[in-house]
């Protein structure tokens, strides 16, 4: 969707942004949790598209893993700018190229094992995505804090076979 706000106004593109973005999330993920919303302004000309735009293409035989690997490690890059500088909508669609993992969960031994689907949901969530745990001071050279954050191996993320290791706390 496209809005042209109109020239004779009390505040900035920007403000207006920062204003209506909350409003839109609430009424529109509601309805379409599933939905993306971004919200940005038209460069003032070509040949931009963007404000800020990296795109990554690997060489012609080189191993998927070590392109993913890049990738993520511009995407910490490029996160870290954006919590500094305020910037909001990042999209990458580096997710899509990963493969999906689905998981069928037996009601019954769950519930033999007093365990429901937002607890395996959690632990899921929890073990394949890389966790921020809290912010360290250092205390040295730099005034800036770094975050803190607790993942998985990458190789036993990628493997299938290892979700079966992970342990779900039952509810009682």
């Amino acid at each position: 969707m496209r809005i042209s706000l109109s020239k004779e106004r009390d505040i900035s593109s920007e403000a207006y942004v920062i204003k209506i973005r909350p409003l839109l999330r609430e009424a529109f993920l509601k309805e379409y949790p599933d939905a993306k919303i971004r919200l940005l302004e038209d460069p003032p000309g070509p040949p931009a598209m963007a404000t800020f735009h990296v795109k990554l293409k690997g060489e012609e035989g080189l191993a998927s893993p070590s392109l993913v690997r890049f990738a993520e490690a511009v995407q910490g890059i490029v996160s870290a700018i954006a919590q500094k500088e305020g910037v909001e909508d990042l999209e990458n669609s580096l997710s899509s190229a990963l493969p999906k993992l689905r998981v069928r969960l037996d009601g019954e031994k769950m519930a033999e094992r007093h365990v429901d689907a937002a607890s395996v949901e959690a632990a899921l969530v929890s073990a394949l995505s890389e966790n921020r745990v809290g912010i360290a001071e250092t205390g040295g050279k730099s005034p800036e804090a770094e975050e803190i954050t607790v993942s998985i191996p990458r190789k036993y993320r990628e493997d299938p076979s290892s979700v079966g290791a992970i342990t779900v706390k039952s509810r009682l």
